[in-house]
């Protein structure tokens, strides 16, 4: 292996280091936020006890006051909601009266790990999506209320909350079946312009995610609420660790609660403003809660007499396709990597990705065929690359003897190596090309292959599901940077790697003990990096590593011609060579150093004979 490729490998391994490791908390950090939210859990409790009336709006534990209950004619005594069910082709929708609010769905088309129903909402006590404002200087809110249902087909149900004088405020529930996962919702509120207070209507939303995956940490880290800005901005609070960020009453176009493969997102028709929100992990690590999410919404009030005001809900999958075809932006919510990597995912990858898979069912297959189709493309470069470094393992004994001419100038050296690259027509960076241009596309699989939601519970071969790690063995313990399992592609990978890199020494010109002991340690660091990673990621990196092993076996074995190399470079130095402005700034830069390097030794000589003086 070559320096170059040394150098290329190096960088992708650092940079997965970057997303895996260094962004990842320690142990200090997570019981920090622990003691931290103990005791801001702490504090809210003794406010509440020593000065119950500072807060100026409602909290979500404040209960609607009396003379509201009796202005709605509700019971003192609180009393359960009953329960509606519609369904469509996609997901079961279960509605509370209590609140008049959606308190269950379930998708139709997926399963969790355990092979029970993927359930978004469950019916918790915690989960809420209460409207809260004041009438008559009392507060109010709507999950203390049960709704009446006013109406109810197939394909929607209408809740409506009575107030007496043809005064209501009503939630309208319709199923849309020629747009997928969507529920369009809107709040009215009817006779009431004088008697709510205040120009907003507050809507706390509170989700305990539920838990769907296999790897609970890393479906936990990527679990957020995400939201677009007026500007069509996407921003989020951080998913590794818990979070609160205060936007402000910031407009948004929408706002989503996003786990790793599934979102609850609410898209309003008009302004829609967000103040606080937050994310919150369990104390307790064997909480079946994966995370609280927890959002402050503002909905501009005009006191009309008759206010509407138009919304949807999207609860289903992040499937880019099914999220762009809303037209919402949504489809960002599906991570593909930042400006290059974005661009190659949404421009090479997933193009070719969703062609093929039309026409072929194994998703195994799908990621051989994408692996080959680039490698395809590649190989014109690769070629190139590997003649190059042909090239120059021909010219290795000329370089030896340069080494020998000058052992103790090491700027000689490089400059009269560089005349020697020159006279024969070597590119010394030609081997480096194919490499870079491969980063980007590695980078961009690395995010890609997470976030395809295709992949989910899809398996292949021993890998039952090729989103998340394969296992052929559960160990006992847990080794730190490795974990409590092995990964079969994973070792496959770094085998495949080491027999490239060992084929690829005995190509390359520089002998360099260090590059030959990197060629073993990298491969022992990838097992590290990547056992943790999805089966399709490290299944890809396999697949690339042999096909690149196959590559340069063939064009060592059928391509390069030692002999034909040593006539062509005898041939190019007999041509007169006309140097680039690269290598004549390179040329000069060199002779500029080696003089001064001369400089200074007269001037460290005459230094010498002075004190002798």
């Amino acid at each position: 292996m070559d320096r170059n490729t040394i150098t290329a490998f190096l960088l992708i391994g650092l940079i997965l280091i970057l997303f895996q490791v260094v962004n990842r908390p320690t142990e200090q950090q997570i019981q920090e936020q622990k003691e931290k939210q103990r005791q801001e859990q702490l504090a809210q409790q003794q406010q509440q006890s020593t000065n119950p009336n500072t807060a100026s709006a409602p909290a979500p534990s404040t209960a609607s006051s009396e003379e509201v209950m009796k202005m709605f004619n509700q019971p003192n005594e609180q009393q359960a909601g009953t329960k509606t069910t519609l369904e469509n082709d996609q997901f079961i929708l279960t509605f509370n009266s209590k609140g008049g609010t959606i308190e269950r769905v379930e998708l139709k088309d997926y399963k969790t790990a355990s092979g029970e129903p993927v359930v978004l909402l469950e019916e918790d006590p915690e989960n809420q999506f209460t409207y809260q404002f004041f009438i008559k200087n009392s507060r109010f809110s709507t999950q203390d209320f049960n709704f009446q249902v006013a109406e109810q087909n197939a394909q929607g149900i209408t809740y409506r909350l009575s107030a007496g004088d043809g005064g209501y405020i009503e939630q309208k529930y319709t199923l849309d079946p020629a747009d997928p996962y969507m529920v369009d919702y809107d709040l009215n509120i009817v006779g009431l312009q004088g008697a709510i207070s205040g120009n907003e209507i507050d809507l706390k939303w509170i989700h305990n995610l539920i838990q769907q995956e296999e790897d609970t940490n890393n479906e936990r880290i990527k679990s957020a609420i995400y939201f677009m800005d007026k500007d069509d901005d996407l921003d989020y609070i951080a998913e590794r660790t818990d979070d609160e960020k205060a936007i402000g009453k910031q407009p948004v176009k929408w706002l989503s609660m996003k786990q790793q493969f599934f979102n609850t997102t609410l898209v309003p028709t008009g302004e829609l403003r967000a103040g606080n929100i937050a994310s919150k992990t369990p104390a307790v690590e064997t909480d079946e809660t994966l995370k609280t999410l927890t959002a402050d919404l503002y909905i501009p009030y005009d006191h009309s007499q008759s206010f509407s005001y138009p919304m949807s809900l999207y609860l289903g999958p992040n499937h880019y396709n099914t999220l762009k075809a809303k037209g919402k932006g949504m489809e960002q919510i599906v991570y593909m990597g930042w400006t290059i990597f974005r661009w190659v995912n949404l421009g090479l990858i997933v193009p070719i990705f969703n062609f093929l898979n039309k026409f072929i069912s194994s998703y195994g297959i799908i990621i051989l065929l994408l692996t080959l189709l680039i490698k395809m493309v590649l190989f014109p470069l690769t070629y190139r690359s590997y003649r190059s470094m042909a090239k120059m393992n021909v010219l290795k004994p000329e370089i030896d003897e340069i080494k020998q001419k000058f052992p103790e100038d090491a700027q000689r050296q490089q400059q009269e190596t560089m005349k020697l690259y020159s006279n024969a027509g070597v590119n010394p960076l030609g081997g480096c090309l194919p490499q870079m241009l491969q980063m980007p596309i590695l980078i961009a699989m690395y995010y890609f292959f997470p976030s395809a939601i295709e992949l989910r519970q899809e398996s292949f071969l021993w890998a039952h599901d090729l989103s998340t790690y394969d296992s052929i063995m559960n160990l006992p313990f847990t080794i730190p940077f490795y974990g409590a399992h092995v990964s079969l592609f994973t070792l496959l990978s770094a085998g495949a790697s080491l027999a490239y890199t060992q084929m690829n020494s005995q190509m390359q010109a520089n002998s360099n003990p260090q590059m030959k002991v990197m060629q073993y340690i990298m491969p022992a660091f990838l097992v590290f990096i990547f056992n943790s990673f999805p089966a399709a990621l490290t299944y890809y990196f396999f697949l690339s590593n042999l096909i690149t092993y196959g590559q340069q076996f063939i064009i060592k074995k059928f391509f390069i011609n030692e002999d034909k190399l040593r006539a062509e470079i005898k041939d190019n130095a007999k041509k007169p060579k006309k140097k680039s402005a690269f290598q004549q700034q390179l040329q000069q830069m060199l002779e500029e150093a080696q003089q001064k390097q001369q400089q200074q030794q007269k001037e460290q000589q005459q230094k010498k004979k002075t004190r002798r003086k």
